[in-house]
């Protein structure tokens, strides 16, 4: 299935039309031509963005400026993307392109994902561990959540050995927290909390000059 470039916004014709409401248009159609293949699309739209875009801001300039002709964009698409990308997203790229679109790739990226969770009833979670968990407890991790919010998990994991020890579980904008790290963290706020407390209820014991 391919991409109708005639069901997609040409320009602005309303001057409330937001990035994300025009991103959201092109990541329907985007999901749409994947036809059975959304989840393998999602994932090249982001190594697009985050092994290409990220590290080579500068690829992204001519590709969105509007004094490179459309011609010429679509030889950088083939030549930096051909080969290493289905057809489908290919396709895609040149579509944006041929709307002046490509400065909002990542809008749109992010507004693709975003879609395909939305229809697939997921939840992204993030895993920050002290040290590697293994497969058997992220896949337990992921059946709790899976259970308490009713969503199926994308788990991702990460490692970072300055909480010594427990994890941090971050599911959308929370986060669940048994870190030792923030453990030591929350008693040091204790003891100046209590500090605090007992210097306004009896000041002259910590200031007295005898």
């Amino acid at each position: 299935m391919t991409i109708d470039p005639q069901n997609l916004p040409q320009h602005d014709t309303v001057l409330d039309v937001t990035e994300e409401q025009i991103a959201r248009t092109y990541a329907e159609a985007v999901l749409g031509a994947a036809a059975g293949s959304e989840w393998d699309v999602v994932q090249e739209l982001g190594a697009i963005v985050n092994e290409v875009l990220k590290p080579h801001p500068q690829l992204l300039e001519p590709l969105r400026s509007a004094f490179v002709p459309h011609s010429e964009r679509l030889q950088i698409i083939d030549r930096v993307f051909g080969g290493r990308v289905s057809e489908t997203v290919l396709n895609f790229l040149k579509v944006l392109s041929g709307h002046n679109r490509l400065g909002i790739l990542r809008t749109v990226v992010s507004q693709t994902v975003r879609l395909y969770e939305e229809r697939n009833n997921n939840v992204r979670v993030r895993v920050v561990s002290a040290e590697p968990l293994d497969e058997s407890l992220v896949g337990e991790i992921a059946n709790v959540l899976r259970v308490k919010t009713n969503k199926e998990p994308i788990v991702s994991t990460e490692v970072k050995p300055e909480l010594i020890a427990g994890m941090q579980v971050h599911v959308g904008d929370t986060v669940y927290d048994s870190s030792l790290l923030t453990a030591f963290a929350k008693a040091r706020q204790a003891i100046v909390n209590s500090t605090v407390e007992q210097i306004e209820r009896n000041p002259q014991q910590f200031f007295s000059t005898n």
